[in-house]
């Protein structure tokens, strides 16, 4: 099975995308046949945090999901997440008021962002320029590792 590693806030500065409304893509996600030892399959820009104007601020947190893909009723194609033993709650980084006040987000999804907004209200949203390309390689259930760069990097002291 494919494995996506999401390294939340871990894209390079220079590749960081900004939108006009402040929304950032500053997370980046590699694909990879099977598992970390084969050679990634395509890498993407993305976001994990909700959009600038959504009151909830928290995200996903660390740790092993399955996504699996799904069409919405627009045609939309999504990979909606769950934990491994095939939860909808997905652990979030703070307490959620519309679950309250558990550290909980459900419709958690990896779809493609906006250009004006990221498009995510909690969802791992990749930019636009790199949608396609992920979208055609992702097999229908992938593994999701999330790791969160920026703790790593405090626990390192870097």
């Amino acid at each position: 099975m494919q494995r996506l590693l999401v390294e939340k806030h871990g894209l390079e500065k220079d590749k960081v995308i900004t939108l006009a409304n402040g929304d950032r893509y500053d997370s980046k996600v590699t694909l990879f046949n099977e598992d970390y030892y084969n050679k990634a399959i395509c890498y993407a820009r993305a976001n994990v945090d909700p959009t600038n104007s959504y009151n909830y601020k928290g995200e996903i947190e660390a740790g092993d999901y399955v996504a699996k893909m799904k069409v919405r009723k627009n045609g939309m194609t999504v990979w909606e997440l769950e934990t491994l033993d095939g939860k909808k709650e997905i652990p979030a980084t703070k307490p959620n008021p519309l679950h309250g006040g558990k550290k909980v987000m459900v419709a958690v999804q990896i779809h493609s962002g906006g250009k004006a907004w990221d498009g995510s209200h909690g969802c791992i949203t990749i930019h636009p320029a790199d949608w396609y390309r992920l979208k055609e390689t992702m097999d229908e259930t992938v593994l999701v590792t999330v790791v969160d760069k920026v703790k790593k990097k405090e626990e390192n002291g870097i």
